[in-house]
């Protein structure tokens, strides 16, 4: 295929991807409830139009009829950053910064118009003898400078962002979530498509803006089956998010939760430490060697179970063993021989986790057993 083929190819997508961006805007804005995040949501889906109708202007060298619009994508995409960052850590359950500070980060797209203006306001025969010149000598040092800073800016917020929602994220909530993997590959996708852009600039070509604007629409594209085929995505993620914070917050950090769980089932289907009668929380504890706090919420956390109750779900479990190879026994020494310190106590357990009496269960077995 040609490179006229490419263009048009390029054209007819860009042209495709800039609808479906304005689409979006007035999907969001039209949208109910309305809240910050759709607000954000439609502006930077009217952003990315913008920046995709500069792409297929030039791309397709329809920007030389329109030299005013030259470049004034630069300030707009500077803003990008600090939108899409403060609507990904909504989105996802995170508190952003207050609104001044938020303010305080579109300086950078600020500086890149005032960067601008002289180019902006200048004649247009001047841009029109620039676009021409372009093939041949590439952007001149004076609009590399913004086109790269522009670029720069926007890598830095969502390498930022991208680092606030995964900092700290344990390795296996990400690995084995499908929605997080799915932000985690889009992040880097964004963050290689920026790269791609600022390193084709630098270079001298000016097709790193066509490259972009083709890659955003794909994005635009993938978002949008996203966003039917799953419209509950993000509220997922967010729950996903919560969890992660509250393992932060709790004592368990650093921890290795499977370790764990695997001395633990060792100390009582192995060791039997359930059998000890005076047996206590700081005990086990000590045993998997961390605090009583620790263990305590991890017990209630990761098994749903507090110390008593799979204290005694364990001598249960063992006293029904007993009663079952011989039924003969006297159901006082089973209770001692299960952990049990008394026989009211070993009544009343007994009955909570099977709903007979230890007598009642012996009887139902000696039945089964005669038949």
């Amino acid at each position: 295929m040609n490179e006229f083929g490419i263009q048009s190819y390029t054209s007819l997508f860009l042209v495709f991807s800039i609808g479906l961006a304005f689409l979006f805007s007035l999907g969001e804005i039209f949208s109910s409830p309305r809240g910050e995040k759709q607000n954000l949501l439609a502006f930077i889906f009217f952003l990315v139009g913008i920046f995709l109708t500069h792409a297929f202007l030039l791309t397709c060298k329809m920007i030389i009829h329109f030299p005013g619009l030259y470049l004034t994508h630069l300030p707009i995409s500077g803003l990008m950053g600090p939108f899409i960052e403060r609507y990904l850590l909504l989105a996802m359950g995170n508190t952003p910064e207050s609104k001044k500070i938020f303010y305080l980060k579109m300086i950078p797209a600020l500086a890149i118009f005032l960067w601008m203006a002289p180019f902006y306001f200048s004649g247009g025969p001047e841009k029109i003898e620039l676009l021409k010149s372009l093939q041949t000598t590439g952007l001149p040092l004076f609009l590399k400078i913004p086109v790269l800073s522009t670029m720069g800016v926007m890598f830095a917020f969502l390498l930022s962002t991208f680092f606030r929602l995964f900092w700290g994220f344990r390795f296996s909530v990400i690995y084995k979530d499908p929605r997080m993997l799915t932000i985690l590959g889009v992040s880097i996708c964004i963050l290689i498509i920026l790269l791609y852009g600022s390193i084709s600039v630098f270079f001298g070509s000016i097709r790193g803006l066509e490259g972009v604007g083709s890659l955003i629409g794909i994005f635009l594209c993938a978002l949008y089956i996203l966003r039917q085929g799953f419209p509950e995505f993000f509220l997922e993620v967010q729950r996903v998010v919560e969890e992660e914070k509250k393992y932060r917050a709790s004592q368990l950090g650093g921890l290795d939760l499977e370790d764990i769980k695997q001395n633990l089932e060792d100390l009582f289907q192995k060791e039997k430490v359930f059998l000890k009668e005076d047996l206590t929380l700081g005990f086990l504890a000590g045993k998997l060697e961390i605090s009583t706090h620790q263990l305590s919420e991890y017990l209630n956390n990761e098994i749903g179970k507090n110390f008593f109750q799979l204290l005694n779900e364990y001598r249960v479990e063992e006293a029904k063993k007993k009663i079952e190879s011989d039924p003969a026994e006297v159901l006082l020494s089973i209770a001692y021989s299960s952990g049990f310190g008394s026989k009211s106590a070993f009544n009343e357990v007994f009955r909570k986790e099977t709903g007979f009496t230890p007598s009642e269960y012996r009887n139902k077995i000696r039945k089964n057993k005669s038949k």
